[in-house]
């Protein structure tokens, strides 16, 4: 647990809590963070349809993805380590402007039908590098303007704004890309310019780091991390919940299409019923999330989310496998939200960015040893049946986090 003197810092205008509807920072926060996550789903999205238009090459396609894992996994410690060091709120400013600026640049010149294929990774690798600190700042500055015990509820409130956006945005990104590709580069940039309207309405306390900037290592947080045994057996079942779930984008069509016989229109039907219970359950967690017993409740999120898939991979009739779908929605993002939680409540503010950053990079790292896993699962026992002895390995990590004495005191 946090001490005294690591508690989110008392603000000058008061205490800006998640239940202060009336404050115009945290309502500030809210606008902001919303509509500048639709505008941060359009530019992967423009960057692959970029490729896919002009190169008609997988390889090509694939690249601008790996570049955009690889950076992020490279560039999340740094920016840990930089939003641990530097004032929250003038780095995210920072940030926003020097985006914005690399976005207008990148949609101009792709209006003018002047970027290569090789201009096109580099803007993936720039977009990838300042991601990093716009997400983890983006949870740092959540824990400065809500209370603890408004954490969950807050967490709720902001996945739910996700949810919405990523119903929508794909569509919008759609219709405009057909129309041309660099104008979602400046609809990217306008509402990232929302976003720099809205930090300027939040007011925030100063935090003094503590030391010198050669004290902010990753070594600090790893450390903080071993003295912790919450934290450390969260990270390890985020983990590992990361490497089971890692491969279900590609197991979960592959079992409509092989074990269900069925086309694209189930596959899709699959991918809504997982979304509606991410919105279900982000939306029942913004009104009635708790930040106390964190840690049985990040139990039952994993048992949700296994029992979820264990369904779907048992289930005789694509009927269930679509209710399974939804359970293994609501589970995901319920575990999202109460890890999260845990991480804002009980890490120092100034160890914050390091320890998410770290977190962040190793579940980049452990992805892909998820999806070669899985890939060799279904090879050798079929997609139906991988995707449930993945639910098995989910709903017996969620037991044992429901069982752990250290966790069920967090």
């Amino acid at each position: 647990m946090c001490s005294r003197s690591d508690a989110p810092p008392k603000l000058n205008h008061g205490d800006l809590n998640e239940d202060s509807g009336s404050s115009r920072g945290l309502r500030a926060f809210w606008i902001g963070q919303g509509i500048s996550y639709f505008g941060d789903q359009l530019l992967p999205f423009a960057l692959t349809w970029w490729a896919v238009t002009y190169t008609d090459s997988a390889v090509a396609v694939s690249f601008v993805s790996l570049i955009m894992a690889v950076t992020s996994a490279i560039t999340a410690p740094c920016a840990g380590i930089l939003v641990d060091i530097l004032n929250h709120k003038k780095l995210m400013i920072t940030t926003v402007i020097v985006y914005i600026l690399i976005v207008l640049i990148s949609g101009s010149a792709m209006l003018l039908d002047r970027v290569s294929l090789v201009a096109l990774y580099a803007i993936a690798f720039a977009v990838a590098s300042l991601d990093q600190p716009y997400l983890l700042l983006q949870q740092v500055l959540l824990r400065e303007l809500v209370s603890p015990d408004g954490l969950s509820r807050a967490n709720g409130r902001l996945e739910t704004i996700r949810a919405v956006v990523g119903i929508l945005s794909p569509a919008f990104a759609g219709y405009i890309a057909a129309q041309a590709i660099g104008l979602l580069f400046w609809v990217n940039a306008i509402t990232f310019g929302v976003l720099l309207l809205s930090l300027l309405c939040i007011e925030v306390a100063n935090v003094e780091t503590r030391g010198t900037r050669a004290h902010h290592s990753l070594k600090e947080a790893l450390v903080f991390l071993g003295h912790t045994p919450h934290l450390l057996v969260l990270t390890f079942l985020t983990a590992v919940v990361s490497l089971t779930l890692a491969p279900l984008g590609f197991l979960v069509p592959l079992a409509v299409k092989q074990d269900f016989a069925l086309g694209s229109a189930a596959a899709g039907l699959s991918s809504s019923a997982f979304a509606v219970g991410v919105l279900t359950m982000s939306g029942l967690l913004s009104v009635f999330g708790r930040s106390r017993r964190v840690g049985s409740l990040l139990g039952i999120s994993i048992i949700l989310l296994g029992l979820g898939n264990v369904l779907f991979g048992f289930s005789p009739v694509f009927a269930s496998a679509l209710f399974g779908s939804f359970l293994a929605g609501a589970g995901t993002i319920a575990t999202t939200i109460f890890a999260r939680t845990l991480y804002q409540r009980d890490v120092p503010i100034t160890l914050l960015g390091r320890v998410t950053a770290l977190r962040q990079s190793l579940t980049f790292v452990i992805r892909p040893i998820g999806i070669l896993l899985g890939g060799g699962l279904a090879e050798s026992f079929g997609p139906k049946a991988s995707i449930a002895g993945m639910g098995s390995v989910m709903t017996m990590l969620g037991i044992i986090a429901l069982c752990s004495r250290t966790l069920r005191r967090a």
